[in-house]
């Protein structure tokens, strides 16, 4: 998910976003975000999301991103 053009994010938003992430995670799917800012990573940070996505969630480009799973 490029989160590039997002400049705030509420907690509703990380919980709901979270527990979506989890119910694919279950099906072997992941997210990837990046281009997060500022504000959404602090946000991201008070939920634990590093501990629990861990590098998923640190990506500054999407082309950094797909060149780091393989896809580029």
């Amino acid at each position: 998910m490029d989160l590039s053009g997002v400049n705030d994010i509420d907690a509703v938003a990380t919980d709901t976003l979270s527990e979506i992430m989890n119910n694919y995670l279950e099906q072997g799917i992941q997210f990837i975000f990046a281009g997060m800012k500022g504000p959404v990573r602090d946000l991201v940070s008070k939920a634990g999301w590093q501990e629990k996505y861990g590098k998923n969630i640190e990506y500054l480009s999407i082309q950094h991103a797909l060149k780091e799973i393989g896809l580029m």
